[in-house]
This record gives C-alpha cells, structure tokens and sequence, in this order.
C-alpha cells in the first residue's frame, strides 16, 4: 500500500482493510476509542488497549456507514 506524504504514519499501526474497521465497528464498538480520519483516504481506529488499526477508504461516501455505526456506540470521529 503505498503511502501519502501527507499521512501520518506510526510504527506502532497495523494495516487491515476498511471491511475488517467496519466489522470492529458493528461487532465490538466499545473496543474502539475514536476513528481518525486524515490524509487520502485513511482511517485509524484507536482501540482502548492503545493499538491502533489503519485502513484505506475507496472514496469519501465509504466514511458514512462508520460515522453511523461510530455515533450509535457514541465514539467520536476526528476528521483531520
């Protein structure tokens, strides 16, 4: 995958697909901190044990189905 300049990378996030960050999301939503979302078309999800899952997104309407399953667990998500 490759990566925008502008993303901020950390050595620390583990790339998965956008489908498994929407799976965490309707499956297990209280794991998850926050969702950030920054650069081209990336998600991180911030898990409450600190790890932190990155995901690429086709296109912007991808966002809506997490931002509605992220609002019904009442986690926030950070557009950068």
């Amino acid at each position: 995958m490759a990566v925008d300049p502008g993303d901020k990378v950390d050595q620390g996030d583990k790339n998965v697909l956008y489908s498994q960050l929407l799976q965490l999301a309707h499956d297990a939503p209280l794991e998850i901190e926050r969702v950030e979302l920054s650069g081209a078309h990336t998600a991180v999800a911030v898990l409450r044990d600190g790890s932190r899952l990155r995901a690429r997104y086709p296109r912007q309407e991808s966002v809506v189905d997490l931002a509605s399953l992220l609002s019904r667990a009442g986690i926030e998500l950070v557009r950068q």
